[in-house]
């Protein structure tokens, strides 16, 4: 989900992420975390209010990219939302 964004840069993933990732919004740097955890394919994955800052499409779409890339890994996903 974070290369639909990172995508837009001219520097692609060589783009500067600034002091206090100022250049992304909430919901940029929330998938840039995310993706950082999933890139190194873990066995255990622990997220705490990880989506927050997603709306509900985005949210959705995150963790259906979970669900398909993290099939052998356990995942805990700790939310705050209430549905």
């Amino acid at each position: 989900q974070a290369q639909e964004f990172i995508s837009r840069y001219k520097d692609t993933f060589d783009h500067e992420v600034e002091e206090r990732s100022s250049n992304f919004s909430g919901g940029q740097k929330q998938r840039l975390s995310i993706a950082r955890g999933v890139v190194g394919k873990p066995k255990i994955l622990i997220l705490d209010d990880s989506t927050s800052a997603l709306d509900a499409k985005s949210e959705k779409l995150v963790q259906e990219a979970l669900e398909k890339e993290l099939k052998d890994t356990t995942t805990f996903i700790i939310a705050e939302k209430i549905v």
